[in-house]
Parts: C-alpha cells; sequence; structure tokens
C-alpha cells in the first residue's frame, strides 16, 4: 500500500476528537498568525517549525503516515500528553492546506516506496500434502501432513497413486504435521482444494486449545467438503497413514432392499452415491459427524442427505428380518410410511410413475350434524387428502400387495384450489382437509347455490355425500 500525504488523508474531524477545544482554538491562532513554517514535505514526512506565541521559541512538531494512521510530534514539553498541543493543531492545520498549494507528486511515492518495499521471499515446499482422518476420544479431526519432495521424482510429484504407491511402500513413516497455514506459494503442487483444507484443518481452534465440547464437528464438516480429489487415510497421531480411503464427491441417499428371505421379508438398508451402492453392516458403519450425516463405508468416506432419525436406526439396525406372521402388518402399516422416508427398491417391489393433472373433489358429511367438506385430489385411480406441506410426490400401495405408485403432485394447483373455496361459503375448519360452512350459511343454500358455482368455476369439482 503506497502511503501518501494527501489533502484527504489529513482529516481534521480525526484531531478533533482526541484535542480538547482549547488547544484547537490556539493551534488555529497559531496556523493564522503565521506561526508556523514548513520546512519539508516528503512523500509521507512532513518537517514544521511553529513559534511559540508567547517566547517566539521555535518547536519542531513533525508529522507522518504509517498504515494509514496520522502520527504527531513535537519538541515542546507537552510531547507526552495523551491529546495534542497547540504547536501539532497549528502544524496539522498548515500541512492540510499545503498540498492543495503544493499538490505532492504521486508518482514519484509510488515508483519510491515500490524500490524500497523489500522482496517477499518465500521458501516453496514441492512436497505432497496428505490428510490423515484420526479418532481422538471419540471425536473424529482431519489432520494435514506433508512428504519430503526428495522422495519422489519429479514427474510423481502430482501423481496421486504414485504418491500413495510410495507410502505403501514404506514411506508413511516420514510423514510431518502441517502446523500453520499455507499457500500456493509455499505448496506449489497443492491443488485449490488440498490448500483450502489444509488451513481449514490447521486453524481449527478446538484442535488447537482442546475446549471444543462437541463443537469441532461443525467445523470439520467444511473441511470434508474439500476432501474428494485428495489423498486422505485412516490414522492415529502417532501412525497418521495406515489406511488409505476415498472420499465421494456426490452426497449418498438412505435406499432399502426388500426381498422374500427364508425366515420372511427381508428390510436391508443401503447408500446409494453416484455410481456407488455402499451395504451399510451392523457394526462395519463409522458415524464421522452425525449432523450433517458424514458415514464411512468399507473405506470410503461419504456425505448422507438422512432422512430424521430413520438412518441412524438403519444405520444401528440394516438388516431386518419380518417373519410370515407379521409381513401384513408391515405391508398395512409400516411399508407405506418406509416409502414417503427412503427408496425402497427390490424383486418384490414394483413401481408405477403416475403423473397426470389433479381432479379436484369435494367430500360432504355431517359428523355431529354439521354440514362440513374434505377437500381431496384424483391422480388417475389414486386419492390423496389435501396436506399443508404440499409435498412433490406421495405414494400409495395396491391393497394386498407389494405394488407402489409414486403419485407426482401439483402443489401450485392443489394450493389455488384450497385457496378458492374460501370464497363459496366456507371456512377452514380443524384440518388443512377439512372446512366448515361460515356463520350465517344455511346447508340448504350451500346445496343449492354454492355447489353449482364451484362446477361453473372450472375447478371440475365434484360433490357428494360421504
Amino acid at each position: 500500500m503506497v502511503n501518501i500525504l494527501t489533502a484527504e488523508m489529513l482529516n481534521a474531524e480525526q484531531l478533533t476528537k482526541t484535542t480538547p477545544p482549547q488547544n484547537i482554538q490556539s493551534g488555529r491562532e497559531d496556523y493564522e498568525q503565521g506561526r508556523v513554517t514548513i520546512e519539508s514535505v516528503e512523500g509521507r514526512t512532513a518537517r514544521m517549525l511553529v513559534r511559540d506565541h508567547k517566547t517566539g521559541r521555535p518547536y519542531q512538531v513533525m508529522i507522518w503516515l504509517q498504515a494509514s494512521q496520522i502520527s504527531l510530534t513535537c519538541t515542546c514539553r507537552e510531547n507526552y500528553m495523551w491529546y495534542a498541543c497547540r504547536h501539532r493543531v497549528a502544524a496539522f492545520m498548515a500541512l492540510r492546506d499545503h498540498p492543495k498549494q503544493h499538490p505532492p507528486k504521486i508518482w514519484k511515492s509510488v515508483l519510491e516506496q515500490a524500490s524500497q518495499a523489500p522482496e517477499r521471499r518465500t521458501a516453496a515446499n514441492f512436497g505432497p500434502i496428505v490428510f490423515s482422518l484420526q479418532d481422538r476420544s471419540g471425536s473424529w479431526v482431519v489432520a494435514p501432513y506433508t512428504l519430503a519432495a526428495r522422495s519422489f521424482a519429479p514427474d510423481q510429484l502430482r501423481d496421486k497413486e504414485a504418491i500413495a504407491a510410495a507410502i505403501d511402500a514404506g514411506l508413511a513413516p516420514q510423514a510431518r504435521p502441517l502446523r500453520s497455514r499455507i499457500s500456493r506459494h509455499t505448496y506449489p503442487n497443492a491443488t485449490d482444494h488440498e490448500i483450502a483444507a489444509a488451513n481449514l484443518a490447521t486453524g481449527n481452534p478446538y484442535a488447537m486449545y482442546g475446549y471444543a465440547y462437541g463443537r469441532e464437528t461443525s467445523y470439520y464438516e467444511t473441511t470434508l467438503s474439500f476432501l474428494p480429489g485428495c489423498l486422505v487415510y485412516l490414522g492415529e497421531e502417532t501412525n497418521p497413514l495406515q489406511q488409505r480411503i476415498e472420499v465421494l464427491p456426490e452426497a449418498g441417499e438412505v435406499e432399502a432392499v426388500l426381498a422374500q428371505g427364508k425366515q420372511g421379508l427381508k428390510l436391508t438398508a443401503q447408500v446409494v452415491a453416484g455410481e456407488h451402492t455402499l451395504p451399510l453392516r451392523k457394526g462395519k458403519t463409522r458415524v464421522i459427524i452425525a449432523d450433517p450425516l458424514w458415514l464411512l463405508i468399507d473405506g470410503m468416506l461419504v456425505r448422507v442427505n438422512a432422512p430424521g432419525g430413520l438412518a441412524g436406526a438403519l444405520i444401528e439396525y440394516p438388516d431386518l428380518t419380518i417373519p410370515p406372521e407379521d409381513q401384513d402388518d408391515f405391508l398395512d402399516q409400516h411399508l407405506l410410511p418406509l416409502t414417503e422416508r427412503v427408496a425402497v427398491r427390490g424383486d418384490l417391489v414394483r413401481w408405477e410413475e403416475v403423473d397426470v393433472e389433479p381432479v379436484t373433489r369435494l367430500y360432504l358429511s355431517e359428523p355431529g350434524g354439521e354440514l362440513q367438506a374434505e377437500l381431496r385430489f384424483g391422480y388417475g385411480g389414486y386419492e390423496l387428502p389435501y396436506e399443508k406441506r404440499l409435498p412433490e410426490t406421495s405414494t400409495r400401495r395396491k391393497p394386498g400387495t407389494t405394488e407402489l405408485a409414486r403419485v407426482k403432485r401439483r402443489p401450485e394447483r392443489e394450493q389455488a384450489s384450497w385457496q378458492a373455496l374460501s370464497s363459496f361459503g366456507l371456512k377452514r375448519g380443524p384440518e388443512p382437509q377439512i372446512f366448515l360452512l361460515r356463520k350465517g350459511t344455511h346447508p340448504v343454500d350451500f346445496l343449492l347455490h354454492q355447489v353449482p358455482r364451484l362446477a361453473e368455476a372450472g375447478s371440475r369439482s365434484t360433490a357428494r355425500r360421504r
């Protein structure tokens, strides 16, 4: 940054904030009465003489600019006071007007300061960077390490497989931890993701001072997102590079596979991430971070889009058997809710994709002697109630079978139909899909006048007693 004393830099308002008003007034008088002599102004430094108003004795005032801050000194006895003396105030005001009459040679100051600036020399390390995933007292941490460049041929320093082969061949004990932040200048062969991950890991205050109380997981979650494409190992502080693992770039989804087993229906959980299908095995799947969920499965680290507590249950019990006597209960009560949370696949499951425009239907009933209307939507052969959360899809099962239908809903159409009902003599009821008659609307009047209006509105509504 180039520091030059200009009129814009000499802001009098800053001086008034730290100087008594009496000194401001006295300094202005000294300046206006010509007691200030400017000896020299060079770039960011100015030297002046100010004659005392009583004795006429000259005092030397220095003003200089450093890191955008103005500093002032005076040879009078008030130099060590916390505020500016009248001599410094007078010199400041004289210098403030000086650049207006004698504009500084900015080009000269720029070139002089540039030539005086010391060259920045940084020793480059051409060695590769690797990462170690370590379990420290129940919390997983990411630790960056480096290997000496002299252990590799020049063409191997950017070759991940060559570096991994050298580690497997006995180079692992030579890994040295990175303790401070790095840059492109210090590690020319490192990728952008390696530099970002290393700086996040070394800058983690929880790992340094040990007062995390579980908060370090949120810090390392960001670090993990930079690790795809990097060399990552499982290890510990004394032996950091024990087993190579792969960090997948795609997020995974929990799926369930339903199949017929010897003892009944078998429900098996797995994670699908891109082209990878990773079966969950009890005791073999490790949770690295719980929220958001990162799992270590068969040497692969993957972020999982977890559907609430269901993922945790399937990780703990990834293989479930439903005996024959419980199959009807499973199909009637549990299969459909399961399909709403995770994808269910397998030879026993057949899916039908339903993608049609909905038909608005209104069912009338009289529970407790009061007329009410229930809003539902017909999608082909399936009928769905209005839901406040407006789901994009819903799943239905054909009774007595494992045939499932995934219905693609039209949330905008459903919401518009729900809002329109308020203009047909109805008000919202205790549940989102239930409507009641407005006060003053008689049931007969509603049936004779409002129901025909619903049909005329073009909503293809049908009303019937249910």
